[in-house]
């Protein structure tokens, strides 16, 4: 796994540098095969969000691809870089039993 923060060009992205993530083909593969067997909708959500951040989407495509917000995506990634995969779980519910199986 490979993570870059770029400083973009505009003032708008300058205040908010531009995560990219990347992903070896194992990785991407062990997070399909996770997000197939993920029942909770919101956590399948977060792992669909890093896998199309690592393909290369946008954060505007992938908020319209799922169907949510541009500052849900930006939190998202910015939780994985930090905490990694375990930054996907939301540590209110009892998702973090999910990848203890």
């Amino acid at each position: 796994m490979s993570l870059v923060l770029v400083g973009g060009a505009d003032r708008k992205e300058t205040l908010m540098q531009r995560i990219v993530i990347r992903l070896s083909r194992q990785v991407k593969r062990q997070f399909r095969c996770t997000i197939s067997r993920i029942k909770d909708a919101k956590l399948k959500t977060r792992y669909l969000i890093i896998l199309h951040t690592a393909q290369g989407y946008g954060r505007r495509q992938i908020a319209k691809m799922l169907l949510c917000s541009s500052s849900t995506v930006d939190r998202i990634r910015r939780r994985f870089v930090e905490e990694g995969e375990l930054g996907l779980v939301d540590h209110r519910g009892d998702t973090l039993s999910f990848l203890r199986t």
